[in-house]
């Protein structure tokens, strides 16, 4: 009796280090995935480099403009092929946000725009994100991408998609 409970013992120990090694590798390997959070233009000051994403061809509705600040200690990087962004530097916080909404309001479906602030761990704004919203008659939603933002020793990875269920929407016109 006292060997099965050594045994379980054994056996929970080894299961609760590999958890904890599975919780490790994610947040120091992986990433740590940051939070985004409603924002107004007018918390938006200073100067940004703004990476547009997007508006490639006639149907591209997976358009995003992201505001990175300048001078601070994070560098974001878009997991994209260079041909589907664009960067400006030295923008002005008013001129990024007017390039911002002329770029993600081009398609017909336009209808609106979502503002949101990328997060650090300590709930401070490191970037802005505009993302154009859609009559919602036609995919059911009117907010149809997906971004995902992961930090990384001071670097941000960001991944814009669409919705699958958007995509599957899409590609079906397509044909």
């Amino acid at each position: 009796m006292m060997e099965e409970k050594s045994v379980v013992a054994g056996l929970f120990m080894l299961l609760a280090v590999f958890a904890l090694a599975v919780l490790l590798v994610k947040t120091y390997v992986g990433g740590k995935n940051l939070i985004t959070k409603s924002a107004e233009t007018s918390e938006i000051t200073g100067t940004y480099r703004l990476i547009l994403y997007g508006a490639g061809h006639g149907n591209d509705m997976g358009t995003v403009a992201i505001l990175d600040k300048e001078d601070d200690l994070y560098t974001i990087d878009l997991h994209a092929p260079p041909h589907r962004y664009s960067t400006k530097k030295n923008l002005s916080a008013k001129e990024a946000l007017e390039e911002a909404k002329g770029f993600i309001s081009w398609h017909y479906l336009f209808q609106s725009y979502q503002l949101r602030k990328v997060m650090d761990e300590r709930g401070t704004a490191i970037a802005y994100e505009m993302r154009p919203l859609y009559r919602p008659e036609t995919f059911g939603v009117d907010d149809i991408i997906e971004t995902n933002y992961t930090l990384k020793k001071r670097k941000v990875s960001v991944s814009v998609a669409l919705l699958p269920s958007v995509e599957q929407i899409v590609e079906q016109g397509a044909d």
